[in-house]
């Protein structure tokens, strides 16, 4: 009839997933896959029959097991289990080098296809190894697990201690690129060097501003970065976390130094002590002291010589 509204066909209900005493009643009841109730015991239980039949296939394995556990334990519903999250990014690409570094590594596509990534992107990540590796290595394994990276944090502050209390534009002016290099401890190197080597680098500015330097000298940082960085993530972390240095250690000077010496040779019965510029500053630094060439002015304390 033109009229006629035809229904909607009945929906096929939906496969359940069985408890464990449901598979238990089952394998108990029937006795091979081909069994000729098995449709029956399959609408009985609303699952499919390609399930029972796997089932069933599986009798020498899973019935030793159902049998020993508890009924209680057996009654209670199937959950199915929630897969192992993925990696974390840095543990990824981390796993990822060392992989192809094995006297056997697996090929790229085989890699992308375990960590479920491109694999223009495995090959971008082992084109720049020199580059991530080390970053990698020196990051702890509980940071290189975590989704956010602990040198990304650009939005607030990308770094993890406070910005420098002597940040001050009127000033950053007058400081020299030597000055400021001094404000720098070998730990804001090593956190400047890891944050810009990262996947996503911060902005130049950002950096400068969180330590009070000039944007000028994050650049002259970087570009040591190859001589530097393996340096600093060999040395122990106490030296490196050292704090910065005062106004006095700042304003110290070759001049000082050069009287400094001649005291300390006369006091040891050294005539016509002489020490080149090189000697002075590497047996200053040896005390853990910088020094500027810049002239200062000379020191208030008095300086006593014995002649």
């Amino acid at each position: 009839m033109a009229g006629e509204v035809r229904s909607a066909p009945p929906a096929k209900p939906k496969s359940r997933r069985l408890n464990d005493q449901e598979r238990l009643e089952i394998l108990l009841a029937l006795p091979g896959p081909k069994y000729t109730g098995i449709h029956s015991t399959a609408r009985q239980y609303g699952v499919k029959v390609p399930a029972l039949r796997q089932l069933l296939a599986q009798r020498d394995e899973v019935l030793p097991r159902l049998l020993a556990t508890p009924e209680k334990v057996r009654r209670t519903t199937f959950r199915r289990k929630a897969p192992p999250a993925p990696p974390k990014p840095l543990q990824e690409r981390l796993e990822i080098l060392l992989a192809l570094d094995t006297p056997k590594p697996p090929s790229t596509r085989a890699l992308a296809r375990q960590y479920n990534v491109n694999e223009i992107a495995v090959r971008q990540l082992v084109r720049k190894r020199d580059q991530y590796l080390p970053m990698l290595l020196a990051t702890p394994e509980d940071v290189r697990r975590t989704r956010r990276v602990v040198y990304n944090r650009f939005a607030n502050n990308p770094f993890e201690r406070p910005p420098r209390a002597h940040v001050s534009g009127e000033d950053a002016g007058r400081r020299s690129h030597r000055e400021d290099m001094l404000r720098l401890t070998d730990q804001d190197r090593l956190d400047i060097l890891l944050a810009f080597g990262g996947p996503t680098p911060p902005s130049i500015p950002v950096a400068a501003r969180h330590f009070g330097i000039k944007p000028a000298t994050i650049k002259r940082l970087l570009k040591d970065r190859n001589k530097a960085r393996p340096i600093l993530l060999a040395t122990d972390e106490d030296p490196v976390a050292s704090r910065g240095l005062s106004e006095q250690d700042l304003q110290y000077t070759l001049d000082n130094l050069r009287a400094e010496a001649i005291y300390i040779a006369t006091s040891l019965g050294i005539t016509n002590f002489k020490a080149s510029e090189a000697w002075l500053k590497a047996f200053r630094q040896r005390q853990g002291l910088p020094i500027l060439t810049r002239p200062q002015p000379a020191p208030s304390r008095p300086i006593v010589f014995e002649i």
